[in-house]
């Protein structure tokens, strides 16, 4: 029994080297491609001017046009501050076309008016939870708003924590302190991607939000920014989210594929290692195990003696894969169960079958004796 279990200890690191070597170059991060399969944007222009929204909707080939307001706020919410990257649409506009998407939500809900809508980094940082109060800064203006939902990470973001509100008569009232006030961009609904890819990319030119005069210290002031806005070109800064979803997928393939390989890798491993070392342990100790026959021992000790053996040697292989490679129970470790699992079946059926081949030849040899 002794022999069985360091023999079986020795199998088990054995295989959580195989499995390792083909595991640890399996991709383990969270998958990308729901996030942008999800959202129903199409593409994200910047700096069109909520004045273009009519504009561009009227072409056949647009469905839907979000515009938004961008900015860098602090968010509070137990004590605690964070910089997030505040977005702002109107009321009228519609929520699910934006990257705060209902199909984009984890948990909660959409938010209603003084409610807000914050990302998963922001909700585990702040710890935060559905129907906490926050507050958000907006300039020197401090909101109260209401946590009404969590939502995936903003991939399209250079901030870490990501929040959305609605421009509500409070908020345009501390939107008013910033002279130089514009929308960022919009977010574009297609209903004939290509066609609305080729225009933006060739024929666009957004407009931007100038604002009024009475925005500015000085008239002079407002023509600079006029001119500087009339002139810009911002056909370059146009992310096509119909091409990112398009790669996404294509790269998630890739990965699935290479993964499936070194799941397959794995299996194949582990089959090949308990058959060949059982085998090899049944065949050498065959005069053991006749002799321990012939003195009363029952085939099903036997049995038993190489079941416990096997489950050690899959319990250490499982375990140390786990905690060691992943630190949890991925889908994808859960393969390698499946093969230790199938390994320890066959290997136990070639066990029984060739106990009872032992045990059928020494019956056939004591008659013999007889005779």
């Amino acid at each position: 029994m002794k022999i069985n279990i360091v023999v079986a200890a020795i199998i088990g690191l054995i295989l959580f080297g195989l499995n390792n070597k083909f595991l640890s170059n399996t991709d383990k991060r969270e998958n990308e491609t729901p996030y942008y399969k999800n959202l129903s944007i199409d593409y994200i222009v910047i700096s069109p001017g909520y004045t273009q929204k009519k504009e561009l909707e009227a072409l056949p080939f647009i469905k839907e046009v979000t515009p938004y307001y961008y900015t860098q706020q602090t968010f509070l919410h137990n004590g605690e501050s964070f910089k997030i990257g505040l977005y702002i649409i109107e009321k009228d506009a519609d929520i699910n076309n934006t990257p705060f998407s209902q199909k984009l939500l984890i948990d909660g809900a959409l938010p209603n008016e003084n409610e807000i809508i914050i990302d998963q980094s922001t909700a585990q940082s702040a710890k935060a939870s559905l129907g906490d109060n926050a507050e958000v800064f907006i300039g020197n203006v401090k909101m109260s708003m209401r946590i009404s939902g969590v939502v995936q990470a903003n991939k399209f973001s250079n901030e870490s924590y990501n929040a959305l509100i609605y421009c509500t008569e409070e908020v345009k009232k501390a939107l008013g302190q910033f002279k130089d006030l514009s929308y960022q961009g919009a977010y574009i609904k297609a209903s004939d991607v290509i066609q609305a890819g080729e225009y933006l990319k060739k024929s666009y030119k957004a407009k931007g939000e100038i604002g009024d005069p009475s925005w500015y210290e000085s008239y002079a002031e407002y023509e600079s920014k006029k001119k500087k806005i009339e002139n810009a070109d911002f056909s370059k800064e146009i992310t096509d989210v119909s091409y990112l979803k398009a790669d996404a997928v294509s790269n998630n393939a890739e990965k699935t594929d290479h993964n499936r390989k070194n799941i397959v890798y794995a299996l194949i491993s582990g089959l090949t290692v308990y058959f060949a070392a059982w085998l090899f342990v049944v065949i050498t100790k065959e005069n053991e195990y006749s002799k321990r026959i012939n003195n009363g021992t029952k085939i099903n000790t036997i049995i038993k003696e190489f079941v416990a053996g096997q489950f050690l040697c899959c319990a250490i292989t499982c375990i140390l894969t786990f905690v060691v490679l992943y630190g949890k129970f991925p889908q994808n470790v859960m393969y390698v169960i499946f093969a230790n699992v199938l390994s320890f079946l066959i290997v136990r059926k070639i066990t029984i079958l060739m106990v009872n081949k032992i045990d059928i030849k020494i019956k056939s040899d004591n008659q013999k004796k007889r005779k």
